[in-house]
């Protein structure tokens, strides 16, 4: 397979940031779209409007959470030349559909080896990410300089996103398990991949754990963190 594209963007403001986001990766979002479209339909049978409706209610909790991952998402969808519902219901897709008691499947393994168990001393932090093969055609990898206001990060992820599994300048990382437990119904809470912004927003990993803690989060999720010292 052809390695992912590679996106950069370089604005201190996240509605910029977004639009540049949005228009650099317009055709990857536009099938983020269309495979979520797909997949919502096949396991609820709820139109793509319906479950953008559903998103727009994600639109508060991510505000109060950092109102800049809201302009982030804003942005990337005028970039894009989607609506804001349309972005959110990407950011919110997990929360949305195990909600909707989507059945969830075994997918994501995640691992770190600390520096007592590699050859060279470093940190390894990684996973597998076991989804729809379709998803293969909207995965990207982003680079991403916020300047001043949050540190610099890589992140690969699905196009529209605005965080997923990577790491930062400060050597923070993340991957993610997403879980199902009984108490995943659906609120209108943070959703995983705002948290997962949060986290790569961090420049410790004590500060990215509150990241975490700090609200409460619309689904279950295993959020494995490293930082450079182990």
């Amino acid at each position: 397979m052809a390695p992912f594209p590679h996106h950069r963007v370089a604005s201190a403001n996240p509605r910029t940031r977004g639009r540049e986001l949005g228009a650099a990766a317009r055709e990857q979002i536009h099938g983020s779209v269309a495979v979520y479209e797909e997949t919502f339909a096949y396991h609820t049978g709820l139109a793509w409007a319906e479950v953008a409706e559903l998103a727009l209610e994600f639109a508060e909790p991510i505000a109060a959470y950092d109102p800049a991952m809201l302009a982030e998402i804003e942005g990337i969808a005028a970039g894009a030349g989607l609506s804001t519902a349309d972005v959110l219901a990407l950011n919110a897709r997990t929360e949305i559909m195990f909600g909707l008691k989507v059945p969830p499947l075994p997918e994501c393994t995640a691992f770190c080896a600390g520096p007592g168990a590699t050859a060279d001393g470093r940190v390894l932090l990684g996973q597998n990410w076991d989804w729809r093969t379709r998803t293969s055609e909207t995965v990207a990898s982003f680079e991403v300089d916020q300047g001043p206001g949050g540190p610099a990060f890589l992140m690969v992820a699905e196009a529209g996103l605005i965080g997923k599994t990577g790491f930062n300048e400060h050597g923070v990382g993340v991957v993610v398990n997403a879980l199902v437990s009984d108490r995943d119904v659906g609120e209108r809470l943070v959703p995983t991949h705002a948290v997962l912004r949060g986290i790569l927003n961090s420049a410790t990993v004590e500060e990215a754990l509150a990241a975490i803690v700090r609200a409460r989060r619309g689904a279950s999720a295993a959020y494995t963190i490293a930082g450079p010292d182990g």
